[in-house]
């Protein structure tokens, strides 16, 4: 039997695949938003030799014609996350899963469906590429763990899946999974279960095996390379990088429109039939405000002024609603805690937050909560203090503030439905404010960083490497403190480079 520590590792790799899984997410959809992504062809450039899957050596080249180099093992990875159970070779139906967004599933239609391209573009083998980068920081994050949890005394796999497996059946559900983590204190939502069982539930049956939960905790090092398969001969009339717009599809030319059709047409009846699965009715819905928003558009300007003109945009209407909702004369802390069913000057969780917007009407998906909880919630312990519940609901007008501050509770504290009108707007104004930015933040990390650091430099008039306040406002104007307030996250004064990306890498 595993002991309590062990058994908190084992959470902690569950919690790691569902933390990876989110990150990855972000830049699979950012690929299949580009409109010259097909995955036919990427998946053909990448399988140069036309073996018809992509192994080790055929990533480990991709990454370095990428001048992003990769090791052989790091390589291993990769492949053998994206490949079947006790395989390290990629087959098409492999990479669609693995490039493909998983919680978006027309976009993820619309990109399998789009017509073969005689070429890449140079922004969709960058987009692969940060796709394969993505992924392997989750793949390192989880290696650490696993090697953690092997050298726990007491952990075998057979012990691991004993635990697991609640009800006995010899296979281990969602729910057991789920209930598993409770027993040791920990909720793991719906969606996050799914997450994890795309990742480790590799015959997509909605149950774990014996061996599936070993490979679950199994380090990537005790897998060997794929057997009798070399790093392919290159032809003389390739290009030795192919970060070029012009790049061709060699591979793809030499094969009958018969192969090309037959393996498309097959791979496309496999991906209809991974979206018929039971895993298609509980994946996390689409924000209503996102499905209805434009696509990404890679050709609008961005340099420094337009970004930070745009976060500026979005942090005025937040800053609207909150002044409102402070101006009524019945608004209190008191009063919206008492509508909301909090405990007077307590501590609120994520749970009760998103009640309470079920309570106002509001209907934003797990993954939008909680990157409007972890935005506030400064301590990271998992509950937003009296402090930061404040900084959720102040403005950052200081007179709109202390008006709020001074004002005490009245005696009777209900509060009118107008008021109530503006608390939801508050909330919702909170919620779409961070799906916005966070479509920005998807189009610029497709960047290379270097690009990103000229970017930022752009407004460094006394080339000292930070922004001060004085140059965010002559960028601007008037709303420099604001941004200021967002960005500046060591509260020097300043805004550096390691400021701007932790506001710029996607949520």
């Amino acid at each position: 039997m595993l002991c309590i520590p062990t058994q908190e590792l084992v959470v902690s790799v569950l919690q790691c695949h569902i933390d990876g899984e989110r990150q990855v997410e972000v830049v699979r959809q950012v690929l299949s938003e580009l409109p010259a992504f097909d995955p036919y062809s990427a998946f053909h450039h990448i399988d140069q030799s036309n073996q018809g899957y992509i192994a080790q050596t055929d990533l480990a080249r991709f990454m370095r014609d990428c001048q992003r180099p990769v090791s052989e093992f790091e390589a291993s990875l990769v492949a053998g996350s994206w490949s079947g159970l006790g395989s390290r070779l990629v087959s098409y139906e492999d990479f669609l899963n693995a490039v493909l967004p998983a919680t978006h599933e027309r976009l993820r239609l619309q990109a399998a469906n789009r017509q073969a391209r005689s070429n890449l573009t140079f922004e969709v083998i960058y987009a692969v590429c940060r796709v394969i980068e993505r992924e392997l920081d989750f793949l390192v994050k989880l290696e650490a763990v696993k090697a953690d949890l092997k050298a726990q005394r007491d952990f075998s796999n057979t012990a691991l899946f004993s635990a697991m497996d609640i009800d006995g059946d010899q296979s281990v559900s969602e729910a057991d999974t789920a209930l598993f983590c409770r027993r040791l204190g920990v909720y793991i939502a719906e969606n996050d279960l799914k997450a994890v069982f795309r990742r480790v539930d590799k015959d997509r049956d909605g149950l774990l095996s014996f061996r599936e939960v070993r490979a679950m905790v199994e380090s990537g090092s005790s897998v060997g390379p794929s057997p009798g398969r070399s790093s392919p001969t290159r032809s003389p009339n390739r290009s030795s990088s192919p970060l070029k717009p012009s790049r061709t599809l060699d591979s793809t030319a030499t094969q009958s429109p018969y192969q090309r059709s037959t393996l498309r047409s097959s791979a496309t009846s496999a991906l209809r039939k991974s979206l018929e699965s039971p895993e298609k009715s509980s994946r996390a819905k689409v924000s209503e405000s996102v499905s209805i928003s434009k696509r990404l558009s890679y050709g609008q300007d961005d340099s420094l002024q337009a970004v930070l003109g745009l976060f500026c945009s979005v942090l005025q209407g937040v800053e609207k609603a909150k002044t409102q909702m402070v101006a009524a004369q019945d608004f209190t802390v008191k009063g919206m805690y008492e509508l909301l069913g909090w405990e007077d000057g307590g501590e609120v969780t994520v749970v009760q937050l998103t009640k309470a917007m079920e309570y106002l009407g509001l209907r934003p998906d797990h993954q939008e909560i909680q990157t409007l909880f972890r935005r506030y919630d400064k301590d990271q312990d998992r509950l937003l203090q009296p402090k930061e519940l404040l900084s959720l609901i102040c403005p950052y007008d200081s007179a709109s503030r202390e008006t709020l501050l001074r004002r005490k509770a009245q005696s009777n504290s209900v509060l009118s439905p107008d008021t109530i009108e503006l608390i939801r707007k508050v909330l919702k104004a909170l919620v779409d404010s961070e799906v916005e930015l966070n479509r920005t933040r998807q189009r610029l990390y497709i960047r290379r960083l270097s690009d990103l650091h000229r970017t930022f430099l752009e407004g460094d008039s006394d080339k000292d490497g930070q922004l001060s306040s004085e140059e965010v406002k002559a960028l601007v104007g008037k709303d420099a403190g604001l941004l200021m307030a967002r960005f500046d996250h060591d509260r020097d004064g300043k805004m550096s480079f390691t400021d701007f990306m932790h506001e710029i890498i996607p949520s």
